[in-house]
């Protein structure tokens, strides 16, 4: 579990890079769209631009599908902790569960950020 926590920790920190510079990006085509002096088809490269962007954005979150699948499965292989009152799970096993629930939170928290920049 290690070894694969650890290429999902290099996914994570690449995709959160193309993220922010896709964000930058955002944000400079926003400032030219507040330039008064702007003619048509400059307006209508800014937002062909933005199209490019917003697909960039998706296909980043898309990146994470088969190890979300894959933390997914595995966690519903430990099943649920042990109810209260039930006798404590090996603390190899509790151990797993909590790494691969920070796992998807981290990446969770990198898809919402390449929603919310392909539909800004």
């Amino acid at each position: 579990a290690q070894a694969i926590g650890h290429g999902s920790s290099q996914l994570i920190a690449d995709q959160t890079k193309v993220i922010q510079d896709l964000t930058t990006k955002t944000d400079g085509l926003e400032k030219k769209l507040s330039d008064p002096d702007q003619d048509d088809a400059g307006l209508v490269d800014i937002r062909l631009q933005l199209e490019d962007i917003s697909r960039a954005a998706l296909t980043s979150a898309l990146a994470f599908r088969q190890r979300l699948n894959d933390i997914n499965n595995r966690i519903q292989v430990l099943g649920p902790p042990p109810a209260q009152g039930q006798p404590p799970e090996q603390a190899i096993v509790s151990n797993e569960r909590g790494a691969l629930t920070a796992e998807k939170a981290e990446i969770n928290a990198v898809v919402a950020s390449a929603q919310n920049l392909s539909i800004r």
